[in-house]
């Protein structure tokens, strides 16, 4: 496993900040997660969504990927 990589499973109803704390080394993934909030602030390497809905993401800088499976209503 990356030890850069951040793993979220089954989170509903929640809003995560993660403001300048990430580097672009970091991969975030997101699964089975649903009415979420992320606001990103720091430049990162990956952003990955599998099997979530309802989800609105907020980020201040560039990512080098976004990818979304199996996912409906993700506003970017």
């Amino acid at each position: 496993m990356n030890p850069n990589c951040i793993v979220v499973d089954s989170i509903s109803n929640h809003e995560f900040n993660f403001k300048h704390f990430l580097t672009m080394k970091d991969t975030l993934v997101w699964k089975n997660c649903d009415n979420l909030t992320i606001i990103i602030k720091s430049k990162i390497n990956k952003l990955i969504l599998e099997n979530c809905k309802d989800i609105n993401i907020i980020m201040s800088n560039a990512v080098i990927g976004v990818e979304f499976t199996k996912c409906t209503n993700i506003n970017l």
